[in-house]
């Protein structure tokens, strides 16, 4: 492949590499670091600020959550998290619960 063409297949595959940080160190109850890029993650963007420290969400009234990232995965894949549901012990299950949001300003 040409450098053009690998070029534009980043931009449209999703990589969404997660990792807690909090499994290192049970102290850290509230906060996850994650990266992703490509298939419509606007570059060199953060988003959800922790504390001085790292031990909490700056934002504790409305922090971003892995439903909230869940959520703003499956927008991307073209899936409206809202839809996605299956029985299970006969309730209807969603994988973002009833607290995902698309985190619209990560979205190219």
């Amino acid at each position: 492949m040409v450098v053009a063409e690998l070029r534009a297949l980043r931009d449209l595959v999703l990589v969404p590499p997660l990792r807690e940080v909090d499994r290192l160190a049970q102290a850290l109850d509230g906060l996850f670091t994650n990266w992703m890029c490509g298939g419509g993650i606007k570059g060199g963007v953060t988003h959800g600020e922790s504390d001085n420290w790292g031990y909490k969400p700056l934002d504790r009234k409305n922090p971003t959550t892995v439903y909230d990232i869940h959520a703003t995965m499956l927008r991307l894949l073209g899936i409206d998290h809202t839809k996605l549901t299956w029985r299970h012990n006969g309730s209807d299950r969603r994988l973002t619960d009833v607290h995902g949001h698309v985190i619209e300003p990560i979205i190219a």
